[in-house]
């Protein structure tokens, strides 16, 4: 296993030869890298499901409500979604998980049914809740990189091969040393000084 530190520093070292001095360090900074590595996961959630549950990590929440009922703050959230969620569960004896759903499936089903209790529904940065959950609840999903920990556990999934976390290395290695996405990186910069510097003006002259 690798945390999100280490297969960050990892990808430096390949992109800059073996040697990862502080000047080459910030053209490829750590934002870029992490957001990079979350392209690539996302990708292989959306390609393949069944692959990606073997990225899952199992996180603990602790429940809350407000005026709509109960949820949990998801943090970090899923990759991609409820396709990156695989089992809801609370402190309950036996069969009790939850069916993760989108608002919009849950609406349906809750339609068709005349109810919909089993119901976790994604929506934003939280799950809510038909039913309050008993105790804590575990999500056991692939998390949004971005948004994870340094030292949190980055699962990558492993092929045939053995090779997973490899093939994974070079996806990002080929994509953040094609110039386009170098371009697009610095126009996407050029663009945010812009409006920074606009807003500035606009303020400072109300």
């Amino acid at each position: 296993m690798i945390t999100k530190r280490q297969a960050i520093e990892l990808i430096q070292h390949r992109l800059t030869g073996g040697d990862t001095p502080e000047d080459l360090r910030r053209l490829y900074p750590r934002s870029i890298i992490s957001r990079v590595l979350n392209l690539a996961l996302a990708d292989i959630v959306s390609r393949d499901p069944y692959e990606a549950s073997d990225m899952a990590v199992p996180y603990t929440f602790t429940p809350a409500s407000d005026g709509n009922g109960y949820y949990v703050t998801l943090s970090p959230q899923p990759i991609a979604g409820t396709m990156a969620i695989f089992s809801v569960e609370d402190e309950s004896t036996g069969d009790n998980g939850y069916i993760v759903q989108t608002k919009a499936e849950a609406t349906a089903i809750n339609i068709l049914r005349g109810g919909n209790k089993s119901a976790a529904i994604l929506f934003k940065d939280k799950l809510r809740f038909n039913r309050a959950p008993e105790g804590s609840v575990t999500v056991t999903m692939v998390p949004n990189v971005y948004q994870m920990a340094d030292d949190d556990v980055l699962i990558i999934p492993s092929d045939e091969t053995g090779k997973g976390e490899m093939m994974l290395f070079q996806m990002c290695l080929q994509v953040l040393a094609t110039q386009g996405f170098q371009d697009d990186l610095n126009n996407d910069a050029i663009d945010a000084q812009s409006l920074a510097k606009d807003t500035s003006r606009l303020y400072s002259n109300g």
